[in-house]
């Protein structure tokens, strides 16, 4: 979730669910009006927990809770809204240097302070664990936080929340690796479950970084093909482009370096687009696909006015016309660029600030991808 953000997942529960390798979690989101077991649910066993604290908790003999490819038969329940494994945590300031640091469940990771008159239990199942942080009031202020994590036998794992007062925290999960490359999920956009919250059309797919949507090793590919490989010289990249559910459209806008360096890349880029605009046409029916191009800024040692340099051009906006898009990029000719990075970061931070020229619509997802030399 967006560390810094006000936070927007009240009355919402994630399911997450671990891919066949268990090294990837697909996510959906579904509404809710109540979590599954409160802190007096009979059954339920509290947890005496004080302010900083963990509390060890075995799972029943005959099963552990797999966790990005790792069977766990104990964890750690965090007073400050997460899981461990290996050992217990008493960190309170929510970082991602911290979440990260460890394999990790962040349910809603800040500095939160039960007291035997706040609740946090937990409920032991056949087939799955309930933990329930029940109205945990943030350290020094008042207000209420209740949010809840179920692990499944399966792997899968549900984080549920009902009316949380705290203004932000970290919420997601970790192998343990590091954050080193890893982008902020917003876990509120993402797509509903739809009733059915088992069902991976639906989903985001999340790695084992974590928040990207790149499952496999790659040093060199450069493209993303749906559910299979784009090859080049350098290597095969594996991936899944983050789609979400096939009955809604994707305005995909795609943003090509034509500086002089990309000249021996173009021939490439205009096949592997044309592939990927097909199938995903096929796939998200209504789609658009617009294009832009960038080169440098053609001021001083970055780039050549003489030359025809520029920093962002929208050259045709989203439009359900692929083969007019093909054809721009047909067009497209190489210019100059004098330093050695181009101006791809200016170009997504254009697309992302000029929605309207650009031509996003609401109800389509919208996603834009990018091609530079390495």
């Amino acid at each position: 979730s967006h560390y810094g953000l006000p936070f927007d997942l009240q009355r919402t529960s994630v399911l997450f669910r671990p891919t066949a390798d268990g090294r990837c979690y697909t996510a959906c989101v579904s509404p809710i009006s109540a979590v599954e077991d409160a802190g007096a649910a009979v059954g339920a066993v509290s947890i005496a927990q004080g302010d900083d604290s963990y509390s060890y908790v075995a799972l029943d003999a005959g099963w552990a809770f797999p966790f990005f490819g790792e069977a766990r038969s104990h964890l750690y329940v965090g007073s400050n809204g997460y899981i461990t494994f290996i050992s217990g945590d008493r960190s309170y300031s929510e970082s991602f240097w911290r979440h990260f640091s460890a394999p990790r469940i962040s349910v809603f990771f800040d500095d939160l302070r039960p007291a035997h008159y706040y609740t946090v239990s937990y409920r032991l199942y056949t087939e799955r664990i309930v933990i329930t942080w029940d109205a945990i009031p943030e350290f020094y202020r008042t207000g209420a936080n209740t949010m809840q994590a179920t692990l499944y036998r399966d792997g899968s794992i549900k984080l549920a929340y009902l009316d949380l007062t705290a203004m932000d925290g970290i919420v997601g999960l970790s192998a343990g690796r590091g954050y080193a490359g890893v982008a902020q999920t917003d876990f509120s956009e993402i797509y509903s479950c739809g009733g059915d919250e088992v069902g991976h059309d639906e989903a985001v797919v999340l790695s084992a970084g974590e928040l990207s949507p790149v499952c496999g090793p790659s040093s060199g590919g450069t493209l993303v093909k749906v559910d299979g490989t784009f090859r080049n010289e350098c290597d095969t990249m594996r991936a899944r482009f983050v789609t979400g559910r096939s009955d809604m459209p994707i305005d995909l806008f795609l943003n090509f370096d034509l500086s002089g360096s990309f000249g021996d890349d173009l021939a490439n880029l205009r096949s592997m687009a044309s592939t990927l605009m097909q199938e995903l046409e096929a796939s998200h029916p209504n789609s658009r696909f617009g294009m832009a191009t960038y080169v440098d800024k053609p001021a001083g040692y970055f780039g050549s006015i003489s030359s025809g340099d520029y920093e962002f051009r929208v050259d045709i906006p989203l439009t359900s016309d692929r083969a007019a898009v093909q054809s721009v990029l047909n067009a497209a000719r190489t210019k100059y660029g004098v330093d050695l990075p181009e101006s791809q970061l200016s170009a997504l931070f254009y697309t992302a600030l000029n929605a309207s020229e650009i031509g996003f619509r609401a109800g389509a997802r919208r996603a834009s991808a990018a091609a530079t030399p390495a």
